[in-house]
């Protein structure tokens, strides 16, 4: 089969296959890791709200002063309590819950970006039945963002976190094989037209 717009179409037939899994693996893949981050960045939002929250009340004046804390019970509860804001405190910048948000934040918008230029390559795909150099460029550039972000991924992912990711990317993006399937059934049909016109 020869490619249906032959001036644009750099990758010829037997490298679109192979290509195109690349580049749509890589455009799965980029999803996952930006909902992966996105939970990770939500999640530690919370750990981070909660953990000032709990230092604000430990450390208020107002809320030290209500009645509840002048009690036998109050007073052992209130000193339990400033005890582990005190610890709480002491630890914060060792913990460093800002730099871990900052962290799951640039990881989360940088593969956004990857996952929305993929995107927009899967939908020339689509659209075109082919790939030209100009795809070709978007693609390469992609991976080295993809490179760039790499090294300050979690060393450790959270496994549990990570499978639900991967079942709903599976559930809301079809396969390698549907996918090219359907762009391959297309192509077929293209060349055809393009050759009773001949």
């Amino acid at each position: 089969m020869t490619p249906v717009a032959t001036i644009e179409a750099l990758v010829d037939d037997n490298k679109f296959e192979g290509l195109s899994r690349k580049i749509y693996d890589d455009y799965r893949t980029a999803l996952l890791n930006q909902l992966y981050y996105a939970c990770r960045l939500a999640r530690y939002k919370r750990y981070n709200l909660l953990y000032e929250i709990i230092l604000a009340l430990g450390t208020s004046g107002t809320i030290a002063a209500w009645y509840a804390w002048r009690t036998d019970t109050g007073k052992i509860a209130w000193a339990f309590y400033a005890g582990v804001v005190a610890i709480l405190t002491v630890i914060k910048p060792i913990v460093n819950l800002p730099r871990e948000i900052e962290r799951f934040s640039k990881q989360n918008a940088g593969y956004r970006d990857v996952y929305y230029d993929l995107n927009q390559l899967i939908d020339d795909i689509e659209l075109n039945l082919y790939i030209n150099g100009k795809m070709l460029d978007l693609y390469g550039a992609t991976k080295k963002r993809s490179r760039e972000l790499a090294p300050d991924d979690d060393p450790q992912s959270k496994e549990k976190l990570l499978r639900k990711i991967q079942f709903d990317v599976n559930k809301s993006k079809s396969s390698y094989i549907d996918w090219y399937t359907a762009i391959e059934q297309r192509r077929i049909k293209e060349n055809n037209n393009v050759q009773r016109r001949a």
